[in-house]
This record gives C-alpha cells, structure tokens and sequence, in this order.
C-alpha cells in the first residue's frame, strides 16, 4: 500500500514550510520541536496524521501557550475525502481545521 505522504526517518529540515502567512506545513518532527515553533511565533498544532502521533510534547505545549488539536483522519489515501466528504460537502476535518484556525488568529 503507497502513502501519500512518504514518511521520512530523519528531521526533515530545521523549519516547516510556510504555505501562508502564519500556517506552517510540517511533519511529527516539527511538531515536536517546541523551540523553534516558539521561535516561529506558532500559537496552535493540527495534528492530521491517520494514526495519529503520541510522541508530541503536549506538556511543552500548554508551558509555551500553544494550542493543539487533531482531525483523526482516519487513513492516509489520495482517495480520503479530507476536504469534502463522499456527497461534496465540506468534511468535518476541514470543519475542525477552519474552527481551529479562526479560534489561534483571534
């Protein structure tokens, strides 16, 4: 089975990459690098990975004032409605990723 997303066994780069302003793209591996995302002025994690990753300092984040939350997408397919779901309506992970992110920008 292909991934959509190949994972990578070593730290890909020392910053995520920026998609706009404010919003960073990054992996297991940026959201677990506290200092930096402080240094990057992050206020919030969405974790979308499929399996979802236990490994992330929750501890460190709450200590820096970041917010996290997870859309549990529940397999990672080029065919998974993440956006919009089977009917062409909005998905619910795109629902939690637009009230997350209107919730950190207030």
């Amino acid at each position: 089975r292909g991934l959509v997303a190949q994972p990578i066994p070593e730290r890909d780069g020392d910053f995520p990459p920026s998609v706009g302003t404010g919003i960073f793209v990054g992996s297991k591996y940026h959201a677990q690098d506290v200092d930096t995302l402080v240094r990057l002025g992050v206020t919030g994690v969405l974790n979308c990975a499929s399996s979802g990753i236990r490994q992330l300092p929750h501890d460190k984040y709450e200590e820096n004032g970041i917010e996290y939350q997870f859309t549990n997408v529940s397999e990672d397919s080029h065919s998974y409605p993440i956006l919009l779901n089977e009917h062409g309506i909005c998905s619910r992970h795109l629902k939690v990723a637009h009230e997350f992110y209107k919730r950190i920008r207030e």
